[in-house]
């Protein structure tokens, strides 16, 4: 073996440690990045989730003190309210328009199938209702 071809192997040698090292650096540098991406996301979704917890905190606020019930006391709702669900950065106005009770069995039904008219309802109320 000659001084040419000693040479020859240890550029060789050389050549493809510096790729291996470049490469190692390269995906270092793309783990680094994919990091730092995931720690921005995080903070903006824990941003998001404050600014919607907010958001629903005032809606909440407006809505009891602009839509309680009609003619009842406040809080209490009736049908013909409007109402406001709110729930996961969401809000939905709606309107009451039926009344679904719960039996003493468990079963739901809504108000004017179970009781035909309000007189029929109060009477029931009388006989079944205490305190």
């Amino acid at each position: 073996m000659n001084e040419e071809m000693i040479f020859d192997i240890i550029d060789s040698i050389a050549t493809q440690a510096k790729a291996v090292i470049g490469a190692h650096l390269q995906k270092q540098e793309l783990v680094e990045a994919l990091k730092q991406s995931a720690k921005d996301w995080d903070e903006v979704g824990e941003s998001m989730s404050r600014m919607f917890r907010d958001l629903e905190e005032e809606v909440r606020k407006y809505v009891e003190k602009n839509h309680a019930g009609s003619g009842t006391k406040e809080g209490e709702l009736c049908v013909g309210d409007e109402i406001v669900f709110i729930g996961n950065g969401c809000a939905v106005k709606d309107k009451i328009s039926r009344v679904l009770v719960e039996t003493e069995m468990g079963y739901q039904v809504y108000l004017e199938d179970a009781f035909r008219s309000m007189d029929e309802l109060i009477e029931h109320l009388k006989k079944n209702v205490h305190g």
